[in-house]
């Protein structure tokens, strides 16, 4: 998974990453307060996140790719405190550990999760259960640890997690309820129930300023069209789901069923629901064996945190169904960014299923065997499921490259049909610049609207690589249209090109002037159509092994040149030439035509060399 981060990560900033240019501004000027950093976005108070991107931001110049090494290493600091309580529950010596965490890295390290490992902002999203499972395992610690070293341990985890995404609130009631449920957590009542009262009295003091005055801050496109001012989407939707449960029921099955939903071949939509409704039944059924044998206290302790997580995991999906289905529909549940948290249901149910299997397994002597076939199966499950994510990863990419090529003309004109880089161009625009100005984008924004910021492939795009439907007036005259698809050359991947420039000779050369070296005058950059935006196809239906097409639907592009852009009074005709783009390398490679359009309307389409 590092790999594929390094490999498909784009330093350019989308939709919520924008919300961080306010902050850097005032922090650019001195002018930067606690109220700032402590300004909710949305439902959630991000104080921790706000204060790793300012760093990482004036350490690394804005590069955005630094805080994806963040959330790598967050999900690989929780993959070792997971291997740590799987140290607890298993038996060191038992040949079942290592195979069992190998298991659990695959869920932690899905690239089903796409999303959360290349969008910079889900720093937030990732760091609450990351503290979750290490104060499990801090609960967890004994020898040299005193109870008062283990309960500012806690509170230092559950101030990151209440300060970086609501669901890290979670905390306090985990380790309220694992301390009360631990049989063998101190030598003496007094001093767990001294634990037990300050985090109390703590989680009160936290949680009831998190609470006041909880009012969006945030750009409405990033708060589910809640004004800032306005209540949280959950606050203001809540007795509109609470109206029409279905929804919100669906929704909560869909997101515990979400790591499972692309296993088979069925649609997504239709199968995630029940495979999550299913998992929460299991874990259920689980919890009230494990509090039946509430005498065994052995067993109890190994089995808890493995309860506190699936615990977590199903109370977080009843928290986002209550105030996300209505608002968000139920589709959203499907969101790559969810399986951070409903992976924790999979993983509790596996453990406790194995707890309960190894009394069994001892006695029939077919231990080894039945522990091969559900790893076997998992196995397959995941292969199918990480060939999915990967592939998801790689549009990912081309959808911000997109974005970049898309950000560089901003200033000149928005991008057309375009809502992967903001629901806003304007907001776009004018945070673009403020970043811009401080030298924090990965390429300075187009001073002029022409084609300098890349530099020419030395050959035009192999004819098998693109191709050219439609190239004629718009029905009411107004418009030249154009229409195609186009593919990279083999040396960039072969994936679709990161946009279509649409040129014309600048003013200072001649028309006929055939050195494409020169800057030529940008007109439009065309729109990607089947690239994704931000999760519009996160719920998608298909899953296809097959990387490319003859003529490929990942790769459809289309312009609309107004003809008051053309021409002006001293000119009768102009020629347009075509030039894709590869975002990564800053290239942009010649299509071999060039499209001639008289004053008239008359559209001519010539081969060049």
């Amino acid at each position: 998974m590092g790999v594929l981060v390094q490999r498909f990560a784009v330093n350019v900033p989308v939709w919520d990453d924008w919300e961080r240019v306010r902050l850097i501004e005032k922090f650019e000027e001195g002018k930067m307060t606690v109220s700032d950093l402590y300004a909710p976005h949305i439902e959630h108070r991000m104080v921790i996140p706000r204060i790793v991107m300012l760093t990482l931001n004036k350490g690394t110049g804005g590069d955005l790719k630094a805080e994806m090494g963040v959330i790598f290493f967050t999900v690989f600091a929780t993959a070792v405190a997971v291997f740590l309580l799987l140290r607890d529950t298993l038996a060191r010596s038992d040949g079942l550990l290592y195979g069992t965490a190998f298991c659990a890295n695959l869920l932690l390290f899905s690239p089903l999760q796409w999303e959360n490992f290349l969008w910079a902002v889900q720093v937030a999203f990732m760091l609450p259960m990351c503290c979750v499972c290490w104060a499990l395992v801090v609960l967890r610690v004994k020898r040299h640890w005193s109870v008062g070293l283990r309960f500012g341990f806690c509170l230092l985890l559950a101030l990151v997690a209440t300060h970086s995404f609501s669901h890290g609130m979670l905390v306090w009631p985990v380790v309220l309820m694992s301390v009360l449920l631990q049989p063998d957590f101190s030598s003496t009542a007094r001093s767990k129930w001294k634990f037990l009262s300050g985090w109390i009295v703590a989680a009160a003091l936290v949680l009831g300023c998190y609470f006041s005055d909880l009012q969006n801050a945030s750009h409405s496109g990033h708060a589910y069209n809640q004004m800032p001012g306005e209540a949280p989407p959950g606050i203001a939707n809540f007795s509109a789901t609470i109206a029409n449960p279905d929804k919100a029921i669906h929704f909560f099955g869909s997101f515990l069923g979400n790591p499972l939903a692309r296993i088979t071949r069925l649609p997504a939509r239709d199968v995630a629901p029940w495979f999550g409704w299913t998992l929460a039944a299991c874990f259920a059924l689980g919890a009230a064996r494990w509090f039946l044998r509430w005498k065994h206290k052995d067993e109890i302790a190994r089995a808890l945190p493995w309860l506190a997580l699936g615990g977590t995991a199903v109370t977080v999906a009843l928290m986002v169904a209550l105030s996300r289905a209505e608002v968000a529909g139920v589709r959203s549940a499907l969101t790559p960014r969810y399986n951070s948290m409903s992976l924790y249901l999979l993983l509790s149910v596996g453990l406790l299923g194995m707890i309960f299997g190894q009394e069994i397994m001892k006695r029939s002597g077919s231990r080894q065997m039945l522990f091969s076939i559900f790893t076997g199966a998992f196995l397959v499950t995941q292969f199918q499921s990480w060939a999915y994510g990967i592939v998801r990863m790689e549009q990912w990419e081309n959808s911000r490259l997109h974005s970049l090529t898309s950000l560089l003309y901003i200033n000149h004109f928005y991008p057309e049909a375009d809502t992967r880089l903001d629901v806003s161009p304007a907001f776009v625009r004018d945070q673009a610049n403020i970043l811009n100005r401080y030298g924090y984008l990965a390429q300075p924004l187009a001073r002029n609207a022409n084609t300098e910021p890349f530099t020419l492939a030395s050959k035009p795009l192999p004819t098998n690589r693109w191709a050219l439907d439609r190239v004629e007036m718009s029905s009411d005259g107004d418009a030249l249209e154009i229409a195609g698809w186009t593919l990279l050359p083999e040396s960039a991947g072969g994936t679709a090109s990161h946009g279509i420039l649409v040129t014309r000779p600048a003013a200072a050369e001649s028309e006929s002037d055939e050195n494409d070296a020169s800057p030529a005058d940008v007109l439009q950059v065309a729109s990607i159509h089947a690239l994704p935006p931000m999760s519009s196809a996160v719920a998608d239906n298909a899953f296809n092994f097959k990387r490319e097409l003859d003529r490929p639907d990942f790769s459809s592009w289309s312009a609309r040149v107004p003809i008051a852009d053309l021409f002006d009074e001293s000119i009768d005709s102009v020629v347009l030439k075509l030039f894709a783009v590869d975002a990564r390398k800053m290239r942009m490679h010649r299509l071999a035509k060039k499209i001639t359009v008289t004053s008239s309307g008359t559209v001519t389409v010539e081969d060049t060399n």
